[in-house]
């Protein structure tokens, strides 16, 4: 019976991994467009490893996650507080400033340029010159990692969900395996006992 439970607990989470990975490749692949705005400031997507977190002088964290197209604001100890899309046309973006009462956003497509205050209202959208290179704005803030549950991780990036596909595939076919050398095995003791002189 306990083997039995471990069995559908194994199946059920590489199912999981597996599932997620496609979901979360799928779910990347909208946010940026706009798809899950229905959602809300309110709604914590999973970030992971970020490339692009800044913090205010109060000690606030500015986080970027590029492949979902959204920046998301905590507290001092990684609460989550609100969470807003940035227009960036499906390309990169930074923070490159961080004020007393806001922060400013830039995208390398579409040429946005972002002030949105520490409320997650947008202040004001405009279009840089043309004639400005996104490299030329500095850049404000480190690479780090943003608290997630390792569940979410599939949905933070096209890494993790690619990884999130292996392992699931890996613990499916590790599952199968033994259920199967398991029945093979039960078949053999039972011919066995039936005809001996097999």
């Amino acid at each position: 019976m306990i083997r039995g439970m471990a069995y559908r607990l194994f199946l059920g989470v590489g199912i999981y991994f597996l599932a997620a990975g496609f979901v979360g490749f799928l779910a990347l692949a909208t946010s940026a467009e706009g798809v899950f705005d229905w959602l809300g400031s309110s709604v914590e997507w999973p970030v992971g490893y970020s490339e692009g977190v800044a913090q205010t002088s109060d000690g606030h964290y500015i986080a970027t996650n590029q492949m979902a197209g959204r920046i998301q604001f905590y507290d001092h100890n990684w609460k989550f507080l609100w969470g807003k899309r940035i227009d960036s046309g499906g390309g990169i973006f930074k923070i490159i400033s961080v004020k007393e009462d806001c922060f400013e956003v830039v995208t390398a497509r579409l040429n946005n340029r972002y002030t949105v205050d520490y409320k997650g209202i947008v202040l004001s959208k405009a279009n840089y010159p043309e004639s400005v290179r996104y490299s030329e704005f500095g850049i404000v803030g480190h690479s780090t990692w943003v608290p997630t549950y390792l569940f979410l991780l599939p949905f933070a990036s096209p890494s993790f969900a690619f990884f999130s596909i292996l392992l699931g595939s890996a613990i499916l076919v590790f599952t199968a395996t033994v259920i199967r050398n398991r029945l093979q095995s039960g078949t053999v003791a039972v011919l066995h006992r039936r005809f001996p002189g097999l």
